[in-house]
């Protein structure tokens, strides 16, 4: 055997444990796996569980993508060389299941150098080689065994026939075999490739708790353990049926219905012993659910005693490793990963699943101290909890923080309140952080259950309920109570029942008040999430959701949002949430204000915008209420007030003054611009958000952009501020960076359907088609009333040319209550494209007889009349920015109209530059005012924007504009013409689609009556006849 090097051991040690986990469980987690983070081995053993994760579920024909990964470790997928790796094998198992993937497409997904991955069908390259020598360029690695090489099902392994394969990793495999030797009894192989000491310790326990081992067994180069085969149902099955369950239930059908669950998974399990199993689960059924629970835990406990007793600790207890036998015993099992006390050397791997270990189990993995009995005590209250309640003590997104020492678990009464007080207060003693509070060993644990099955005091953990007490003396002594003992007791059990209702009311306002804050932070997320959506992607119907009324009412904030009407918004009132005071901790309190105050905030954003769809005065008046109760609820803060509160009451006041002035809604948007102050000095990550999202709404995203920036580093794991920031960044034009902050946040939330929506706006803007619709694909699977995203797929759909699906979205858009008009032009462009005219023109038709709601509708119906009438065409590109003060589309075509439609150019100028400002240095933009300060004569500002755009970005578009304008400056002097001839050459040159466009374009007029000019062209002319066929016809880089 090739002998590894001591950091490729240990790596190995983390992957066998996995392996050995999956054997009885298939769906571990693979985090629970891993070292702490600063261990020297954590990259590379974090990618070989990810690689052996994803092969496992490939396997599994459960196929997982990378994105999966990625958002549990987003950190390491920062290394381009882990990226690598892990896309290679992605790519590679998805090859080897007969899709047709070209490496290009991880190219351009990942930007990822591909030139040496096979474009074939050969994919057979070890990656897990591949993937250690990264780490390990001088290791040597033991190659897993390759699927051929493992028995299969209809071999046999001695008197061993394999019927089903129950398991699988990536060293062993797990088969429900029949021993013909042997009456032909159902027994359970395990086959790996790899020696465990899991038999060994096995052998020394004996208990009738404990799946037991038969023999074990040498078969070529693998290491066969027999066990009997005892069902498999595990805690886990019970436990997902108890999640299922919105009361707590009474009997203990669920165990049944969980057996039966598991009995479906074993095909080859004969039907009589699935009745045999069930009929054993109903002859308990007379015994209420605790009951069971309680008499399963003690089986457990009693094996988990056995164990200690003969020195080994189990570490990794969790209800995966409790098997429900057919006999209705519960067995333990899976001791791959203990540790033996009588071992002179401690292993150097620690096992342990994580949401499951103890504290200083967790410790154990940076100090490398030994663990002890006491985890396992800690881990079967996990267990007992979970089992009662369906949920853990600790839930979290990230396993790392589940387990604490200074974060002590929430008490299982607080969870489920109709468990017994003694039942909890045993658990609560199990999960003690401190080990010198928790119970001293297992026997203790078994003392303390024996006695609440028989209804006595508790040894061990505190006896709570004087009421308990009393009701298991009277249970023990039902024929010596008499009347007045009885009586006594009774009074004394109501008071002390008295007192504990009030206290559990309590404990029940407590609960609902923190309950209420983690929805309404949760709410406000999804709010900021969709703060900065373009107009052109919700209309009325969308905006007005009747959310905001619903928390009025969760706040009790509805009396204050009422005497709002006609009061004094500057008083000094009492604080609307003083009723949450006595119930939350002063952080909590904070949060709850801050949350409430952007509640208040957005809902009034909300209406404003309404306010500019529909009509202007009510829904005003709302947005006004809204933002007064925010300053309210600013007011009983002790920090500064909040300056996008204040930016937004200037707003509405502005507002407020052009309605009553009868002014149009584009007026009054001036008015909002006018009202706005210059940003203050940052005051605080909350606060300075808003503002962001303030300065977004506004239509000024670089001043956002220079809050965002700071929030992003101050705040790396917020994904609202990323989101934020790549909005901006796309509507400043800077589209590479906003699509890769845009990968970061769906790589924290994949399966977020907004983020999803955003970064496929994002991709559609920069006519990455096929990538945008699988981004609103995913968004409408998560999310499947997502309008916005139906009809931005079917605006993709069209623009890939996939007209008939296009047809479909749009209609069904339109079907779903979409009252966007440019839904009927974008449709009938889509029914061009089918060839039905007809369709075509009846759309067309329908677009512009409907009133455009939203700024894109505003501007696609611009467009359509723009030649006939640009006087109304400019009335719509204004009310688009009156919606939408982001809409670039817009602004460019008012500045399009008053150049070329009315003639004025200086106010075209004027025009570009306030967009540049707004937008930043766009080439489009900036070239679009070089030709027309080209046009004026102003040769100094024309050179200094055409020297500026072909600097930074030099392509077909820009050099053939670059030639507009040296032609247009030749009028005033013959020098520029060379520089013209040059640029358009180079225009040509890059896509001789332009030569049409240059024979009749007038702002090349002067070089008309040059030989250079004529020669150029027919050169380019008989290029162009030559290869017509094969030039790439780019209508978009074509103005």
């Amino acid at each position: 055997m090739i002998q590894l090097t001591p950091s490729s051991r240990r790596v190995d040690e983390f992957i066998e444990a996995f392996e050995a986990a999956m054997e009885f469980q298939t769906d571990q987690d693979w985090t629970a796996f891993l070292p702490d983070p600063s261990d020297p081995e954590f990259k590379v053993a974090a990618v070989e569980l990810m690689r052996v994760d994803l092969e496992h579920h490939w396997a599994a024909e459960d196929p997982r993508s990378l994105a999966n990964y990625r958002q549990r470790l987003p950190e390491l997928f920062a290394d381009p060389e882990i990226l690598g790796q892990l896309a290679y094998e992605e790519y590679r198992l998805r090859k080897a299941q007969g899709e047709a993937i070209s490496p290009d497409e991880y190219a351009k997904r990942y930007r990822l150098d591909v030139s040496s991955w096979p474009c074939g069908e050969d994919t057979s390259l070890d990656s897990g080689t591949v993937t250690r020598s990264l780490f390990h360029p001088d290791s040597s690695v033991t190659s897993r065994p390759s699927d051929s090489q493992f028995p299969t099902c209809g071999q046999s392994i001695g008197s061993f026939q394999l019927v089903q394969q129950i398991g699988e990793g990536a060293f062993a495999k797990v088969f429900l075999a029949r021993q013909t030797d042997l009456a032909e009894r159902h027994v359970v192989l395990k086959v790996t490739s790899i020696p465990t000491h899991e038999s060994d310790r096995l052998a020394r326990l004996q208990h009738s708790h404990i799946v037991p081992v038969y023999s074990v067994h040498r078969h070529g180069a693998f290491h066969v353990v027999c066990m009997p085969w005892l069902g498999n149902t595990t805690l886990a099955d019970v436990i997902v049926r108890r999640r299922q369950y919105s009361e707590f239930p009474l009997d203990d059908q669920l165990f049944s219905l969980a057996t039966a669950d598991a009995a479906k998974r074993t095909a080859a399990v004969s039907s009589a012993a699935r009745t045999r199993i069930v009929r054993v689960e109903h002859s308990s059924a007379n015994k209420t659910y605790i009951q069971r629970c309680i008499e399963l835990a003690l089986q457990v406990a009693e094996a988990l005693h056995h164990s200690h007793y003969q020195q080994i600790i189990h570490s990794d207890i969790k209800p995966a490793n409790v098997l429900l036998a057919d006999d209705g015993r519960a067995m333990l099992l899976d001791f791959n990963t203990s540790k033996d006390g009588r071992s002179q050397s401690w292993d150097q791997i620690i096992g342990g699943s994580l949401p499951y270990m103890a504290p200083e189990h967790l410790q154990a993995y940076e100090t490398g101290t030994q663990i002890t009995r006491q985890c396992d005590v800690y881990s079967f209250g996990v267990l007992l909890f979970e089992l009662l309640t369906g949920r853990r003590p600790k839930p979290s997104a990230n396993p790392w923080q589940q387990t604490t020492v200074s974060q002590p678990a929430s008490s299982a009464r607080n969870t489920e309140p109709k468990l017994p007080v003694d039942v909890a207060s045993i658990i609560d003693k199990c999960l003690s952080p401190d080990v010198r509070q928790r119970y001293a060993s297992m026997a203790e644990v078994c003392d303390d259950l024996r006695r609440h099955l028989t209804h006595r005091p508790l040894r061990h953990a505190p006896n709570r309920s004087w009421l308990e007490r009393c009701q298991k003396w009277r249970r023990r002594h039902s024929r010596v109570a008499s009347l007045t003992t009885l009586a006594a007791v009774a009074l004394i059990c109501a008071s002390v029942a008295i007192w504990q209702t009030v206290t559990h009311r309590r404990h029940r306002a407590i609960a609902h008040a923190q309950q209420t804050l983690n929805e309404l932070q949760s709410h406000v997320q999804q709010l900021r999430l969709t703060a900065t959506l373009p107009a052109a992607n919700s209309d009325s119907s969308e905006l007005a959701s009747p959310t905001f009324d619903t928390w009025l009412v969760r706040l009790q904030l509805e009396d204050d949002f009422a005497s709002i009407i006609g009061a004094d918004s500057n008083r000094t009132a009492v604080d609307p949430l003083q009723e949450w005071q006595s119930l939350l901790s002063e952080s909590e309190q904070a949060t709850l204000r801050q949350s409430a105050i952007e509640l208040a905030y957005f809902a009034a954003l909300r209406h404003l915008r309404i306010a500019k769809v529909e009509r202007l005065t009510e829904s005003l008046a709302k947005a006004e209420r809204w933002n007064q109760l925010a300053q309210r609820l600013q007011r009983q803060t002790r920090s500064q007030p909040q300056q996008a509160i204040a930016f937004q009451a200037s707003a509405l006041r502005s507002l407020r003054a052009a309605g009553n002035r009868n002014a149009s809604v584009t007026e009054a948007i001036d008015y909002v611009t006018a009202a706005h102050l210059p940003p203050q000095p940052l005051q605080g990550s909350a606060s300075d958000l808003l503002l962001a999202v303030e300065w977004i709404v506004q239509g000024q995203p670089h001043a956002a952009l220079n809050i965002l920036t700071r929030q992003v580093d101050q705040t790396p794991q917020d994904v609202t501020v990323k989101l934020l920031l790549a909005d901006c960044l796309l509507s400043v034009g800077q589209t590479a960076q906003a699509l890769a902050w845009y990968d970061t946040c769906v790589a924290l939330q994949p399966d977020n359907a907004e983020l999803r929506f955003h970064r496929g706006v994002g991709r559609l803007t920069a006519k990455e088609y096929s990538a945008a619709i699988q981004d609103f694909d995913e968004a409408l699977r998560m999310q499947p009333d997502h309008l916005s995203a139906l009809l931005n797929r079917a605006i993709a759909e069209l623009r890939q040319q996939q007209y008939q699906a296009a047809v479909d979205d749009f209609t069904e858009s339109l079907e779903r209550g979409a009252t966007q008009s440019r839904i009927y032009f974008l449709r009938s462009e889509a029914w061009a494209g089918l060839g039905a005219a007809d369709s075509a023109r009846r759309d067309y038709q329908r677009g512009l007889e409907t009133t455009p709601v939203d700024a894109d509708s505003c501007v696609v119906r611009g467009l359509a009349v723009m030649r006939r009438d640009p006087v109304e065409a400019y009335s719509f590109f204004q009310k688009a920015v009156s919606l939408d003060p982001n809409s670039h589309a817009a602004w460019r075509n008012m500045a399009s109209v008053l150049a070329e439609y009315q003639g004025d150019t200086l106010a075209g100028v004027h025009m570009l530059s306030e967009m540049i400002q707004r937008f930043g240095q766009r080439p489009d933009d900036v070239m679009a005012r070089a030709v027309l300060c080209a046009r004026l004569g102003n040769v100094h500002a024309a050179i200094a924007d055409v020297q500026q755009v072909l600097s930074g970005e030099a392509n077909g578009k820009n050099f053939f504009q670059a030639a507009c304008v040296y032609a247009l400056l030749a009028n005033e002097t013959n020098k520029y013409h060379s520089l013209a001839i040059q640029h358009l050459g180079q225009a040509l040159a890059a896509d001789l689609n332009w030569l049409n466009v240059a024979q009749r374009d007038l702002d090349l007029a002067s070089l008309r009556s040059l030989d250079q000019f004529q020669r150029l062209l027919a050169a380019a002319q008989q290029l162009k006849t030559t290869t017509d066929g094969a030039v790439d016809k780019n209508a978009g880089n074509t103005p």
